[in-house]
Parts: structure tokens; C-alpha cells; sequence
């Protein structure tokens, strides 16, 4: 009794650190994602060549940024809908 107990105690921690690991990734992908966004409209609303270039630049970054939020997004819903 005591080991099953201990065995579905250990489960459940392991899982809910995974799960706040996982969210936390999430949220800091998010807030970065925000970031570079609202760099570029700054950078793309000057008009010296630079901060152009610069704009331009950050689409490699803002890609994969994008990717990841919306797998966030799906992943969500479907956590949601119970798939």
C-alpha cells in the first residue's frame, strides 16, 4: 500500500513540475515573441536606413517566434477540447 502511495505521489510531482517547466517555456516564448514585435514596428517607423535594415533583420527572429505560439495555441485547444 505505502509503495503504490509513494509510486503515485512521485508520478504526480513529476508531472506537474513538467507541466509548470513547460508553461513557463511557453510564457517566456510569448513575452519574447511581444518583444520583437513591438522592436520591429519601433525599428520599421524611423526613417534612417539602419533602423530599416535592423526591421527587416528581425523577421528571423519573429519567424520561429510565431512557429512556437502557434503551436502553443494549438496545443492549447486542444488540451481544451480534450483530444
Amino acid at each position: 500500500m505505502i509503495t503504490t502511495v509513494t509510486t503515485t505521489t512521485t508520478t504526480t510531482v513529476v508531472t506537474t513540475t513538467t507541466i509548470s517547466v513547460v508553461a513557463s517555456l511557453a510564457l517566456i516564448g510569448t513575452i519574447t515573441l511581444i518583444f520583437f514585435l513591438i522592436a520591429k514596428m519601433l525599428l520599421s517607423s524611423h526613417p534612417v536606413d539602419r533602423t530599416q535594415f535592423l526591421s527587416k533583420r528581425l523577421n528571423i527572429a519573429i519567424v520561429p517566434f510565431l512557429l512556437m505560439f502557434a503551436l502553443i495555441v494549438i496545443v492549447k485547444i486542444i488540451d481544451v477540447l480534450g483530444f
